[in-house]
């Protein structure tokens, strides 16, 4: 772990402690083994070059998030970008990552996965449901807090997949982050 721990740390600008426990958390959290250090350290630092997202920001939003995620059935690569896209929009990370977490507990309270919430939000906007409208529909979903999230999530499904795309195929993004 030595070397993605002090890559990520040079390239995050954070302290090598700082980096080790963050890569640490997010692999224990999605259940990741050290053989796969180098895969997560490159994911974190693609979230660094492709949106708003710093260290802080990451390390925030991921404490949220990544332990609820994983028994949400999502990939680390699918949570990294809900929040890029959700940060992007405007969410501030820490509550992107806590609201993103409670939706995912509320959804399945529910029955619900969030790519059915996302469906039944799409539907909506498609039969051209009022802003008003929708935000009632999200709220009742996601809840109260985290309507927003709900429909910046359906509303960008597509900037989703991309990102997921490039964190998946995120090899080597550490090493270029280091260079810079």
């Amino acid at each position: 772990l030595l070397k993605p721990i002090n890559d990520l740390s040079i390239g995050l600008e954070a302290t090598s402690q700082e980096a080790g426990e963050l890569l640490i958390m997010t692999m224990n959290a999605f259940g990741a083994s050290g053989h796969e250090a180098q895969k997560y350290a490159d994911i974190i630092a693609k979230m660094r070059t492709t949106s708003a997202l710093d260290f802080q920001r990451i390390q925030e939003s991921l404490s949220y998030l990544a332990p609820v995620a994983k028994v949400a059935g999502k990939s680390f690569e699918e949570s990294a970008a809900m929040l890029a896209v959700l940060v992007d929009n405007g969410i501030k990370a820490s509550k992107a990552g806590r609201l993103t977490a409670a939706s995912f507990l509320r959804l399945s309270k529910d029955g619900l996965t969030l790519e059915d919430a996302m469906n039944k939000v799409n539907k909506a906007q498609r039969q051209g449901q009022s802003e008003t409208e929708l935000l009632a529909l999200s709220t009742e979903l996601f809840g109260v807090n985290s309507s927003a999230v709900g429909i910046i999530l359906s509303s960008n499904r597509t900037k989703m997949a991309e990102l997921t795309a490039e964190y998946e195929n995120a090899k080597g993004s550490l090493d270029e982050l280091t260079d810079i």
